[in-house]
């Protein structure tokens, strides 16, 4: 017998929208802080970026589960809540952010690796960059991390 993946309830699909997007507000929320006032890395970059990836993808899912708009209407007790616009506009501006950082030349390529001696757990190239030059993505962050009430 094979497992059974077709469909996914209502309940379900809300509680890893909710969930997620807690569990993602809150790891985005550290990375802003770090980079705001020491500096990040390529590993924190591609961190943000996996985080939003991450993200995406469950919401890309569970957004177009039937009766969701109802279902999260009758769970934050407002009749006018739009939960799957509400999803989309999410998803429009984590691709946004995204795509800025898979453009060429927004984040740096000039990468520098360290001499092998240097290495240690992620730490193998040496660029980092002070919380002035990562302004951009910080922005990014602010305005994903808005979008995430609570």
């Amino acid at each position: 017998m094979a497992v059974r993946v077709a469909g996914m309830a209502v309940s379900d699909a809300y509680r890893q929208i909710k969930a997620g997007g807690f569990a993602t507000k809150k790891n985005l929320q550290s990375l802003l802080a770090k980079a705001q006032t020491t500096n990040i890395d390529y590993e924190d970059l591609r961190g943000i970026y996996r985080l939003m990836e991450r993200y995406r993808d469950i919401v890309l899912v569970a957004k177009d589960v039937a009766g969701l708009n109802a279902y999260a209407q009758t769970e934050e007790a407002d009749p006018t809540y739009d939960c799957k616009a509400e999803v989309e506009a999410l998803i429009v501006l984590l691709n946004s952010s995204m795509g800025w950082m898979e453009t060429p030349g927004n984040v740096p390529t000039s990468v520098t690796v360290g001499l092998p001696d240097t290495w240690g757990d992620n730490v193998m190239i040496t660029n980092s960059f002070t919380p002035a030059q990562s302004v951009t993505v910080q922005n990014g962050l602010i305005a994903i991390i808005a979008e995430m009430q609570e």
